[in-house]
């Protein structure tokens, strides 16, 4: 009736010292591999979050291509204010037609064209290279205020709107 219900009195035999080894490093092979696998994942999420990060900071190239689409509206708009309005928003279109910036008759025509459409792209662009991971709204704005003013500046130079001044 024992062999029925088996024998409880089973001897087991004992592992030898090889088996053991083999054993542990069985384990130790199968640890490493789930730790390895745990290691891809983390490095894949790091990955992913830090490109998803560095293209956060091109905003304000989306931004400035966003502006350059309504940029021919907004030039439309600007005609009856004669030149200063235009030189306001658009200095760099403004001088991209100056005369002295002899380019020839060709790219005279096409490159005052050119500048309104990649006038605030260029400037987003410029704007995130110069903050360098700190890409702020304000920061933003300031940079491109900074843009506008120097380009301001150089057109009165060029105007001569400084010659009376320096004269009295």
């Amino acid at each position: 009736m024992l062999n029925l219900f088996g024998n409880r009195n089973k001897v087991k035999r004992p592992i030898s010292h090889s088996e053991a080894v083999a054993a542990i490093d069985a384990l130790y092979a199968m640890e490493t591999q789930a730790n390895l696998a745990a290691l891809r994942e983390r490095q894949r999420v790091n990955k992913r979050e830090k490109a998803a990060s560095h293209y956060k900071e091109y905003w304000p190239v989306l931004v400035g291509f966003a502006i350059s689409v309504i940029a021919p509206q907004l030039h439309d708009m600007l005609q009856p204010a004669e030149s200063w309005g235009m030189a306001l928003v658009f200095p760099f279109v403004v001088i991209a037609g100056r005369p002295e910036l002899y380019m020839g008759h060709k790219m005279a025509a096409l490159l005052p064209v050119a500048m309104l459409y990649l006038q605030f792209p260029l400037e987003g662009f410029i704007a995130r290279t110069m903050l360098k991971g700190k890409v702020t709204a304000m920061s933003v704005l300031g940079q491109v205020l900074l843009y506008h003013l120097m380009a301001i500046t150089l057109i009165w130079l060029l105007n001569g709107f400084m010659a009376p001044a320096i004269r009295h």
